[in-house]
């Protein structure tokens, strides 16, 4: 055997275990998370019937050009069954009919807050973000987007359940709607839900390191502690994950999934708007802590490589039967682990895409390294 071939049997045993390790003892984390447990509740406690929370909390969006959404969702958080709430939407120089909407609104809610920005101050929504936080009255922020809807109307109830367990931050979890049959569709899903399986395992292992600000729960004076969010204002995004990189610790956090908490968001349509999307989410990932870098550094590449090296595999002369043993020992892994995930985000119709969704990601990794290294990352949010 030459050096190209043994080097390539080495990476694909390499990337082979890396892979295992990462699913059986992290990923398998999520996929055996335990709600009640988790917030030091007894195992027959009823999540659903928790007494619901009395600290007062202020809900706060950005909106930009953000009408249609606005009519549609905004009923669904100022109607949510919680005692003491208000609601600021921060309106981001908008042009269309945003500022009419929210006038009708405030006709009819006496707890909505309008915030006007007449020029943008700053990059991406953080500007907007922190004049909503500022004008917030109570100390505890829950975050969401404009094209954002909860499930219930206990959203509020559930995410605050997270913090009396003495906890200064809630991640929570918001999924992609399932609007049509198409590959792109169902795409978006994995992702989320992958993105999902990294973070909240992270999360559970100590290592937290992300939240997503469709759905996130955290204190004013953490927001202060650091200065809201000056370390990374050049960048357009960052708002929630970089914040939370900065502040989260292996302890004052808690993690909610229960269905009632989810926060359901409109997917992309076309494959450009998403790549587009996703380019703006991941331009952030350079600034976190090396040891997290290192930790997705680890599971990216040996994703990557796993199946690179399985097309490279007869030039490298490995065994068909253990090339085959190793493949078909992971998919039934990270199957078995999916279904539990998937049974816990509520997305098992995607269970039988695995196998395919889960190559396809490759190229995942072929498009978005390229747009991270060699492109700046972009200004606007919307």
């Amino acid at each position: 055997m030459d050096i190209v071939s043994t080097l390539i049997t080495l990476v694909f045993c390499g990337a082979t275990a890396v892979q295992l390790f990462f699913w059986i003892f992290i990923f398998s984390k999520l996929a055996f998370f335990n709600q009640n447990k988790h917030l030091g509740l007894a195992n027959s406690t009823d999540f659903d019937t928790l007494p619901i929370p009395q600290q007062a909390v202020s809900v706060v969006i950005c909106a930009r050009n953000e009408a249609e959404n606005l009519r549609l969702n905004l009923p669904k958080i100022l109607t949510q069954d919680y005692p003491n709430f208000e609601v600021i939407v921060v309106n981001d120089v908008s042009t269309d009919d945003t500022a009419r909407v929210l006038d009708d609104f405030s006709k009819t809610y006496a707890h909505l807050k309008i915030v006007t920005l007449s020029e943008k101050k700053g990059l991406g929504k953080k500007s907007a973000l922190a004049e909503g936080i500022e004008q917030a009255t109570y100390d505890w922020l829950l975050m969401t987007d404009a094209d954002c809807a909860p499930l219930s109307n206990r959203w509020i109830a559930g995410m605050m359940q997270g913090i009396l367990c003495d906890k200064e931050m809630v991640l929570g979890y918001a999924p992609y709607a399932k609007r049509d049959s198409s590959f792109l569709n169902k795409f978006i899903r994995f992702e989320t839900v992958w993105t999902a399986t990294q973070y909240l395992s992270f999360a559970l292992i100590g290592q937290p390191y992300m939240g997503v600000g469709r759905n996130l729960l955290y204190n004013k004076k953490l927001y202060r502690k650091v200065n809201g969010f000056e370390k990374h204002k050049d960048l357009a995004s960052g708002d929630d994950d970089l914040f939370v990189n900065q502040v989260i610790t292996q302890k004052n956090f808690s993690i909610i999934l229960h269905e009632d908490t989810f926060m359901v968001s409109e997917p992309k349509t076309q494959w450009k708007s998403y790549f587009t999307q996703k380019k703006r989410h991941l331009s952030a990932g350079n600034r976190y802590l090396l040891k997290h870098k290192i930790m997705l550094g680890m599971v990216s590449v040996s994703h990557f490589f796993f199946f690179v090296t399985i097309i490279l595999a007869s030039y490298a002369k490995i065994s068909t039967m253990f090339a085959v043993a190793n493949i078909v020992v992971r998919t039934i892994l990270i199957w078995t682990v999916y279904a539990k995930i998937l049974r816990k985000l509520h997305e098992e119709r995607l269970l039988w895409w695995i196998p395919l969704l889960d190559v396809f990601y490759v190229f995942f990794y072929l498009v978005f390294a390229s747009t991270i290294i060699l492109r700046a990352p972009p200004h606007r949010w919307r």
